[in-house]
C-alpha cells in the first residue's frame, strides 16, 4: 500500500469556510479593535483544530484498518502455512515411521535373502542326500552280488575238496536232538536262508540232510558244535543247582516226616 498516495482532506478554496475565513482575515485587516482582532482569531484557531481532529480522525481510522488488514491477512498467512507444513512433532513422527518402515524393509529383505539361502542350502542338501541314496542302493545291490558270488564259490570249493560224508550227516542229525529250543530255532534259521521254502517255523520239521547243500552243512556243523559246546559249559551250573533244590526239597520232606512221626507219638503216649 503506497501512503503517499492516499487523499487527505483538503481545504479547498471554493469551501465556503475558506471563504469565510478569508472574510474574517479582511476584517482583522480593516479592524482597529484588538478584542475583536482576537476573538476572530480565536474562533480562526477553534475552526482549524476542529478540521485538522476530523482530518486526524480520518488519518488513524485509515491506518488502523490498513494494519488490521494486515494482521488478518498475516494470520490467515500463518495459518494457511501452518497447514500446509507439518509441525515438528509430526515431522519427527514422520520421520520415526519412515525409519521403522525402511528398518521393516531391510527385515524382509534379510529374511528374502535368508530364505532364499535356506532354500538354496535345502535343494543343496537334498541333492546330496538322493546322491548318497542312489550311491547307498548301488552299494547294497554290488554288495548283494558280491555275496552271491562268494556263496556260488563257496559251493563250487566244497564240492572239489571234500563233500559230506553220510556217517558225517547222521552224526549232524544226531546232534540236532541234543540242542536246546533257543539253539535248535537258530540251526533251523540257518537251514532257512539258504532253502527259502523250508518251513522251520512249523511244529513239526521234516529235516533230510541230503537235500541241504555243502555250506549249508559246513556251516550247521560249526554252529551246533559251538551250540553244544556252550550247552556243555552251562550244564554243571544247572545240574549243581537242580541239585541244591534236590537237596532243598529232601530237607522239607525230612522235616514234614519227622513232625509227623513227633505228633504220632504224642498221640499213642496220650492214649496210654
Amino acid at each position: 500500500m503506497d501512503f503517499n498516495s492516499v487523499c487527505l482532506p483538503k481545504i479547498e478554496a471554493s469551501d465556503p469556510q475558506c471563504n469565510a475565513e478569508a472574510e474574517a482575515d479582511d476584517r482583522i485587516a480593516k479592524s482597529d479593535n484588538p478584542d475583536d482582532d482576537l476573538a476572530c482569531i480565536n474562533h480562526q484557531v477553534d475552526d482549524l483544530f476542529t478540521k485538522l481532529e476530523v482530518e486526524l480522525n480520518g488519518v488513524e481510522q485509515f491506518y488502523s484498518t490498513v494494519s488490521r488488514n494486515q494482521q488478518q491477512n498475516g494470520s490467515n498467512t500463518t495459518k494457511v502455512k501452518d497447514s500446509s507444513t507439518p509441525s515438528a512433532a509430526k515431522k519427527n513422527q514422520t520421520r520415526a515411521v519412515a525409519a521403522k518402515r525402511r528398518q521393516e524393509l531391510k527385515l524382509q529383505q534379510d529374511r528374502g535373502s535368508d530364505c532364499q539361502e535356506g532354500e538354496a542350502l535345502l535343494e543343496l542338501q537334498l541333492a546330496q542326500e538322493a546322491t548318497h541314496a542312489r550311491t547307498a542302493r548301488k552299494i547294497s545291490n554290488e554288495l548283494h552280488e558280491v555275496n552271491r558270488y562268494l556263496e556260488e564259490l563257496r559251493e563250487m570249493v566244497l564240492q572239489k575238496c571234500r563233500k559230506f560224508s553220510v556217517e558225517e550227516k547222521k552224526k549232524l542229525g544226531a546232534a540236532f536232538t541234543k540242542l536246546s529250543p533257543e539253539h535248535l530255532i537258530k540251526a533251523l534259521e540257518i537251514v532257512t536262508q539258504t532253502n527259502p521254502n523250508f518251513a522251520g517255523v512249523s511244529e513239526e520239521v521234516d529235516l533230510d540232510m541230503d537235500d541241504l547243500s555243502e555250506s549249508t552243512l559246513w556251516k550247521l556243523k560249526i554252529f551246533v558244535k559251538e551250540a553244544l559246546k556252550i550247552q556243555e559249559s552251562i550244564l554243571p551250573t544247572a545240574t549243581a543247582a537242580k541239585d541244591d533244590d534236590k537237596n532243598i526239597n529232601n530237607k522239607r520232606k525230612k522235616k514234614i516226616c519227622d513232625a509227623l512221626a513227633k505228633t504220632k507219638r504224642t498221640k499213642t503216649e496220650l492214649v496210654d
